[in-house]
């Protein structure tokens, strides 16, 4: 019946009475043709489809089956589903089931996502309401590993069988089907929330048996912290639930390590106050195993300050946090949270607990046992009733007791023999422990602050003077000591390097290459910045540097000379061994034979010395030496 379409109604297998299309083309997906290397061949696949149509009741006509593209089996499921239940009702439910994945697999092929679902959920309802809750586990993987299968599909899959785990007979079926939701949800991130779930009910079953460990175990593979699909609440007392088992289980650096995915400031939000106080709980259980008192008073205090509590709530975590803060060693954070809670205003309706406030703000000697009407009844707290910490930490106030005396009253005993030095100002209630100088103490002290401030200056100008002198100080030569300087070039070049390190302003910037060049010796000088006014090294030109540029007179020179840089290459200044020639040392214009000139200008006493500069440094030592006998002087 190729290319002829027909509609009729037929009525077969189940006897459902349904419109439907047939065509002699079969296409697999979407419209796209089966490839020829398929096992089956086109008017195969057509028998299959026709076979299908009718094994679940619904007789193909000749119609537009061309290919298994996008439709709508809206009206099949609505006619089936009846037909299912009814069949499923009589006894056969193997038979409804089948009818009922049939449909299924045409709604899923043709992606029609509506029917698709409401076949998955009338499968699983079936299975439930029928108490087959082992084929409802089936199915529950079953349908969700079918090909192409889609994720609203699986979504809707995971929500019914959720809802139906209450319902389970025995706790074994509830297990197993919690694993296999687990299962499916694993991995796929629009199910994150719901895996969530199951892994919290799953850890519940663990801990009702008894198994906290492995509840503990369960609850931690899921990383809550990072789901997108759940609000900060939910991942809030998820994680409250990770650190409650991990206590549970004494794994207690777990239990800190997992406390620290809270954040603190997200406790104060609105809707958090459960949460709130359930972490803080969790927190003293923690840190009382800790023995950290300070912490446990901190706990307390946030506690306290939560909004939904009663005023009997607030007044026992006030009284928990006051008792700690006295317990806590003693310390800035200690002292800060005394004054603190000291300044509660609801420490007015606990007489005895205000008045432990002002025995340890105030600094005076604290007898013991502490002089508290009702302090019986406070002793009596829960806090001194643990098994673990309850005796340690009643010793602990009288050990506070202690040491708060000691600190009072070892500081008197020192002012009073004169160890110390001390000031009391009663009204200001303010001690000053400054000692008044005597005269001979006070110009003591400032001749020292003198002696030290100028042997600063001291060394700082020195410091300055070898500076200007190394690099801002112009030297000038005088005609007669360069004149002795290089006469001796020709057979003493050493000589000459003594001569220049002897004077006085030699050492400044003299550099020396000595080497076997002929028969002489090659020297490398220079003085100062300035080639006009200074003496250079590029000054030093031979008159008769023309023979080292002779081809022959150049091979009679030693190996050394040749490679020398200013008598190898051409475009270099003539720099010639001192054997070669002789400076003459005159003031002759540099259009004559000589090639150096000086200038007749020894190095004055006063160069490089600012007269400005040291002025100002003993005015300032002055001015300050002034300022610190008058401050002195009026104290």
């Amino acid at each position: 019946m190729k290319g002829s379409q027909m509609d009729s109604r037929a009525r077969c297998g189940s006897g459902i009475d349904v419109k439907t299309t047939y065509t002699g083309r079969y296409t697999m997906g979407f419209g796209v043709a089966p490839r020829t290397s398929h096992p089956r061949s086109r008017s195969s696949l057509a028998n299959h489809a026709y076979q299908l149509h009718c094994s679940m009741g619904v007789h193909p006509l000749p119609g537009t089956m061309k290919g298994l593209k996008k439709g709508d089996h809206a009206a099949e499921t609505a006619a089936l589903i009846p037909k299912a239940r009814a069949q499923a009702a009589s006894g056969d439910l193997a038979g409804a089931i089948e009818a009922l994945l049939a449909l299924e697999k045409l709604s899923r092929l043709h992606n029609d996502l509506a029917s698709l679902t409401t076949l998955v959920v009338e499968v699983l309802t079936l299975l439930h309401a029928h108490k087959q809750f082992t084929l409802l586990i089936e199915h529950v993987t079953l349908l969700c590993k079918r090909r192409a299968q889609k994720s609203q599909a699986i979504g809707k899959i995971v929500t019914t069988a959720i809802a139906f785990i209450p319902d389970a007979p025995t706790e074994e079926l509830r297990v197993q089907l919690i694993q296999a939701l687990r299962t499916v949800a694993d991995g796929r991130i629009f199910l994150e929330k719901e895996r969530a779930q199951l892994t919290q009910w799953l850890s519940q079953i663990k801990e009702k048996n008894g198994l906290i460990s492995e509840a503990a175990d369960i609850l931690q593979e899921v990383h809550v912290e990072t789901y997108g699909a759940m609000t900060k609440l939910e991942k809030a007392e998820f994680i409250l639930e990770q650190v409650r088992l991990t206590l549970a289980k004494k794994d207690y650096v777990r239990a800190y390590i997992l406390s620290k995915k809270i954040l603190r400031r997200v406790l104060e939000e609105d809707n958090f106050e459960a949460a709130k106080i359930k972490f803080y709980k969790l927190m003293i259980e923690y840190d009382t195993h800790e023995n950290n008192p300070l912490e446990l008073c901190r706990h307390y205090q946030s506690i306290f300050s939560t909004k939904t509590l009663t005023p009997a709530e607030k007044s026992d975590a006030l009284q928990h946090a006051m008792l700690f803060a006295v317990i806590s060693p003693h310390s800035n954070l200690q002292q800060d949270m005394l004054h603190r809670l000291a300044r509660e205003p609801l420490r007015l309706d606990l007489p005895a607990f205000d008045t432990l406030m002002k025995l340890f703000t105030t600094k005076e000697v604290i007898p013991f046992p502490l002089p508290i009407p009702g302090w019986d009844v406070a002793a009596s707290s829960p806090i001194f009733q643990d098994p673990v910490r309850g005796a340690q930490w009643l010793e602990d106030v009288h050990t506070r007791t202690t040491e708060h005396n000691i600190r009072v009253s070892r500081i008197s005993a020192l002012v009073s023999n004169g160890s110390v030095y001390a000031k009391i100002d009663r009204p200001a209630k303010i001690i000053s422990f400054h000692k008044t100088q005597s005269p001979e103490e006070l110009l003591t002290n400032w001749s020292t602050d003198i002696s030290e401030l100028l042997r600063l200056v001291e060394t700082t100008c020195h410091l300055i003077n070898k500076e200007n002198m190394i690099h801002k100080v112009n030297v000038n030569l005088s005609t007669p000591f360069t004149c002795g300087l290089f006469d001796s070039c020709k057979s003493t070049p050493l000589v000459s390097v003594t001569d220049a390190l002897k004077s006085s302003v030699g050492f400044l910037s003299y550099q020396a290459q000595t080497g076997s060049i002929g028969h002489g010796q090659y020297m490398y000088l220079r003085f100062g910045r300035n080639d006009t006014s200074y003496f250079h090294h590029a000054n030093l030109q031979c008159d008769n540097y023309t023979q080292v540029r002779e081809p022959t007179v150049l091979a009679a020179l030693p190996l050394q000379a040749q490679l020398l840089s200013t008598i190898a290459d051409a475009a270099a200044p003539a720099q010639c061994p001192c054997s070669s020639c002789r400076p003459t040392c005159s003031n002759a214009p540099s259009n004559s034979s000589t090639h150096i000139t000086f200038v007749s200008n020894p190095i004055s006493i006063w160069d490089g010395f600012n007269v400005t500069l040291v002025a100002g440094v003993y005015s300032g030592i002055a001015v300050f030496a002034a300022a610190l006998y008058w401050l002195h002087r009026h104290r």
